[in-house]
């Protein structure tokens, strides 16, 4: 046969006394059945209710397909079959990532282009051309300057928290009045 590849295959719906032999007779005429895993799932009392199994079907897609149409949904003694591609084995999946493992990518941080700094008189002014500014409102066209209290442009200042590296927002047009004592 052309084209053969290993394919992983689930047959669900089994009844609880399926022998292996059984599975393989029942697929070596779709292709060469290299391994069976017979699972029978078992309730708190020990009592089998639900018996699956996983093959590895060394085949064809056409021949594959074929297969899939003719036992999907086919009773076999007193059970309905179903059967369908499987995942890949999660013991397979977890050797393969060791054996090759995936290089860490660090990600960095995108910096920002630096804008040329404006004096405080720049800022006064362009502060100064806007309508009435009610106090916390942004100066328009600054990303971190609001009007105080007063109608004075102030600078919003972050500061870096030393234990988690987060950083704290201080609007100055928030605290008016207030001493407040910032902890780490």
């Amino acid at each position: 046969m052309e084209n053969e590849n290993i394919e992983r295959v689930y047959v669900g719906g089994l009844f609880h006394a399926v022998k292996e032999e059984e599975l393989r007779d029942k697929f070596k005429s779709f292709g060469k059945v290299n391994e069976v895993h017979i699972v029978h799932k078992k309730d708190s009392e020990g009592e089998v209710y639900k018996t699956f199994a996983y093959l590895n079907l060394q085949t064809n897609a056409q021949t594959l397909k074929k297969c899939f149409g003719i036992f999907g949904r086919s009773k076999w003694n007193g059970s309905e079959m179903k059967v369908q591609l499987a995942k890949e084995d999660f013991m397979a999946r977890l050797k393969k990532e060791w054996e090759n493992p995936i290089p860490e990518v660090k990600k960095s941080r995108k910096k920002r282009m630096a804008e040329p700094i404006k004096t405080y008189d720049e800022i006064l002014e362009k502060s100064s051309k806007m309508r009435k500014g009610v106090p916390g409102t942004l100066i328009e066209g600054e990303r971190n300057w609001v009007i105080s209290k007063y109608g004075r442009p102030l600078p919003i200042v972050y500061i870096p928290k030393s234990v988690n590296k987060k950083l704290i927002k201080i609007d100055p047009s928030k605290f008016c009045h207030n001493l407040r004592k910032l902890n780490d």
